[in-house]
């Protein structure tokens, strides 16, 4: 069971670094769907890591990328990168993504400019 808080590495970080997510959010949306609210940490693109702010990710298809708990404790990152993309996706009533994660994060990076 996801809660708040909790941090995971998942299926499809083929980088060098060990990329994770921390878990933000977990609401129900008008038409029932579980969503999560993910920030993703530690991505390596040519050498550098990046991270994603939020990703918001049906829960059935988020469950089936992830692989194990980490040790990282959410309380060293910085929330407001997260709660600024969070109060904006609310505000333009954004889209859930409801693909594989890994696929989440290629269309992310390639849309941002970061992966052809």
């Amino acid at each position: 069971m996801l809660s708040e808080g909790q941090t995971w590495f998942f299926e499809g970080d083929n980088s060098t670094a060990i990329s994770y997510l921390i878990v933000r959010k977990i609401e129900t949306n008008e038409q029932g769907i579980e969503i999560v609210h993910v920030s993703i940490k530690d991505i390596s693109i040519d050498g550098e890591l990046w991270d994603i702010a939020h990703l918001p990710i049906e829960q059935n298809i988020l469950a089936k990328s992830l692989k194990s708990r980490t040790e990282v404790d959410p309380e060293e990152d910085n929330l407001q990168e997260f709660e600024e993309a969070y109060s904006l996706w609310k505000k333009d009533n954004g889209g859930v993504w409801g693909i594989e994660l890994k696929d989440v994060i290629k269309n992310t990076l390639i849309n941002a400019g970061l992966q052809s």
